[in-house]
């Protein structure tokens, strides 16, 4: 089922069922029982997943598009695009998380976002200057609901309850700038 791909991202979903992002042939739905792939996003570049509570599931497409398909991998929403009205700061996206509070963090190469479902908008939230210029790899939520960023230009955290970051990199601790993962 993936010979010859390239896979880039791969996340079990809340209902058991692997969902596998790849380099050219986009975001398949693996039948564990079958070991066939059903391709649900084709001929796209999918780098990274997240689900929210109620199962949907959204793909990090590399061209700029915030993805979204319901539970059952059938309807599409393409999120970002100017006729949604929502517009992403970054055009190749890299990394979700989907945070305890409901809301979808997208990492790409000016930095990031934050997407509400609820609300179906981009929220704004305070940015450190450094980070826009920053390329995002990768997001995490840590136990005490920090927010913390890889990028290259060091390690990011986010202090939801102060507004305020946390910088690290080469010059006040860490070994270099480029952090790939947290």
């Amino acid at each position: 089922y993936l010979d010859g791909r390239t896979p880039l991202a791969a996340k079990m979903g809340p209902d058991g069922r692997l969902w596998v992002g790849d380099y050219t042939y986009g975001a398949g739905i693996l039948d564990m029982k079958t070991g066939r792939m059903n391709w649900v996003l084709k001929d796209k570049r999918v780098t990274d997943f997240a689900f929210d509570s109620k199962g949907n599931v959204y793909m990090a497409v590399f061209n700029g598009k915030l993805t979204s398909f319901t539970p059952d991998g059938r309807t599409e929403r393409k999120l970002g695009q100017a006729k949604d009205g929502l517009r992403l700061h970054g055009r190749y996206l890299n990394t979700l998380l989907s945070d305890s509070r409901g809301l979808i963090w997208v990492g790409h190469h000016y930095g990031f976002d934050v997407y509400d479902p609820e609300a179906d908008d981009v929220v704004s939230v305070t940015c450190d200057p450094n980070l826009r210029k920053s390329i995002v790899y990768d997001i995490i939520e840590s136990s005490d609901g920090m927010v913390w960023m890889a990028t290259s230009r060091g390690l990011f955290g986010y202090d939801r309850q102060t507004d305020s970051w946390v910088h690290k990199n080469a010059s006040n601790g860490l070994i270099g700038d480029m952090v790939c993962s947290v």
